[in-house]
């Protein structure tokens, strides 16, 4: 029993670490330079090494018996929105950095022409309530660092069912785990934007979206598939 606690404990003081740490280098008219350091356990480094490595410029990897820290340093373009693939702790950032040009005039603007910012994939409801299966103390920290996107469609009246039916994202997630949950949202998004003629996410847009979701996911350890 003690060596369960002391377990635990670990863990616990693990994940008290930030998953993802961004920090804006350089600034220019076309974007921005970022730093990212990405702490996980030693047996997720390679998938945090492959991660960064999709973005970078520079990749790091520094690993040692209990902990893994990949540094990376990649340049972030000015694009619209729904064009930048990230968790929810990297699209708010790049938020505030580009809130000021034309194409992030509406990024936190609700109703329809707008963002209404970005948007949890596993909603904020579903990730509490798999916190509380899992026992899982810092719930803040995994909404921080969830996968996440910016839509046009989100907060439309008529498509609250397609980003906050909490319900059936947890079913989801219990079927096919986070992995699910994240196809299974952008093969309904990407129907519906095609009907009404919204630009659709592209394959390598939604690859980059699942590894930053399959990272998540291990580091918490919550169900992948």
């Amino acid at each position: 029993m003690r060596l369960l606690t002391i377990l635990l404990c670990l863990f616990v003081s693990f994940n008290a670490y930030s998953q993802n740490k961004f920090q804006r280098v350089k600034r220019s008219t076309r974007g921005i330079r970022i730093k990212r350091t990405i702490t996980v356990l030693p047996q997720h480094a390679n998938l945090a090494y492959t991660l960064a490595s999709r973005r970078a410029l520079l990749v790091e990897a520094k690993v040692e018996r209990t902990i893994a820290h990949v540094t990376a340093e990649y340049k972030q373009p000015v694009d619209r929105p729904y064009k930048i693939a990230g968790g929810y702790n990297y699209l708010k950032m790049i938020g505030k950095a580009f809130k000021k040009r034309p194409e992030w005039r509406f990024a936190g603007e609700s109703g329809i022409g707008g963002y209404n910012g970005a948007h949890h994939i596993v909603t904020q409801t579903a990730i509490t309530e798999i916190a509380k299966e899992l026992d899982i103390a810092d719930p803040v920290a995994m909404k921080a660092n969830a996968p996440a996107v910016y839509s046009l469609l989100h907060n439309h009246p008529l498509y609250s069912d397609l980003f906050h039916d909490h319900q059936t994202i947890l079913n989801t997630y219990h079927k096919r785990g986070v992995y699910g949950v994240v196809t299974d949202f952008f093969t309904r998004l990407n129907e519906v934007n095609k009907r009404l003629g919204i630009p659709l996410y592209d394959e390598k847009f939604i690859e980059l979206e699942l590894l930053e979701a399959e990272l998540w996911a291990k580091h918490w350890g919550i169900k992948w598939k």
